[in-house]
């Protein structure tokens, strides 16, 4: 509630949901088992190859468009008040990872990821059924980063998967949703406007971050042909997505305030509507 912070930037989304089969119906495994394919291996394979050993993507040409960090917004990173222990705690006590070489924070919010964020197959039911199943789905996500097109995202992924099926299986992928990732320059005078609009309510300049969901941020400055700013006000223990999700009164009034004073802010600022490079 104390420590204001103002996003500036998005990231992008790539979803797919890949449904293998390899046979009409599910299988004996006492018969058939060790003598045909089985599509939950397949799938984990599948999912063993999305990264290598750095936990990096793994499809050839993924990071080609990343665009790094500038050296102003390195400089804010830097000034975060971040804590893993306590992003840690936040996750549930997961153990932390990713790509190497990388923060926790710049894994978060300015480089691209892909996530497994579903996996069937098979009978997950009590006790044991002995199948070799005849399908399997892998829901694989990818988060982008300024740069990074989701239509050519979309073609490498299909360029990678598409050897990796052997042959008499069938394989249909299905479009989970594009989104463009969205970044306004640090030094943008709308950032600046809306940064002081928050420092005028909360009587402290707002950290400036990226975060690492998606929406529809970059389409709106492309239409609209105008930068897109920030000014949420929910906290990190707001259950976001989750039940029970809330927000707190007081940063919603505070929040009001802010959008007030931003009207203020932007009347004073000749070259606000000055499009985003």
């Amino acid at each position: 509630i104390t420590e204001p912070s103002m996003c500036i930037g998005m990231r992008g989304l790539a979803g797919f949901d890949v449904h293998i089969r390899s046979s009409s119906t599910d299988l004996h495994s006492g018969v058939f088992g060790g003598a045909v394919l089985n599509p939950s291996h397949l799938a984990a394979e599948i999912v063993a190859l999305l990264h290598d050993s750095d936990g990096r993507v793994a499809i050839p040409g993924f990071y080609d468009s990343v665009l790094e960090l500038s050296p102003d917004e390195k400089l804010a990173m830097q000034a975060l008040p971040f804590n893993e222990s306590e992003f840690r705690r936040a996750a549930g006590g997961s153990p932390l990872m990713g790509e190497a070489g990388r923060s926790t924070l710049e894994r978060t919010g300015s480089r691209p990821t892909a996530d497994v964020v579903g996996l069937t197959s098979g009978y997950s039911g009590v006790g044991v059924k002995t199948i070799v199943p005849s399908t399997a789905n892998i829901k694989i996500t990818f988060r982008l980063v300024p740069n990074q097109d989701p239509d050519q995202i979309a073609e490498l992924f299909h360029s990678w998967l598409r050897p990796l099926m052997p042959e008499g299986v069938e394989v249909e992928v299905w479009e989970e949703g594009r989104v463009s990732p969205a970044l306004t320059p640090i030094n943008h005078p709308a950032v600046k406007a809306a940064s002081r609009s928050i420092e005028k309510v909360w009587g402290k300049a707002p950290y400036l971050v990226r975060e690492g969901g998606s929406g529809p941020e970059e389409a709106l400055g492309r239409i609209l042909e105008a930068p897109v700013v920030f000014l949420g006000v929910g906290l990190p223990d707001d259950n976001i997505h989750a039940p029970n999700e809330r927000i707190v009164l007081e940063q919603f009034w505070r929040g009001l305030l802010a959008v007030g004073e931003l009207w203020f802010q932007m009347a004073a600022t000749p070259d606000i509507r000055k499009v985003a490079q």
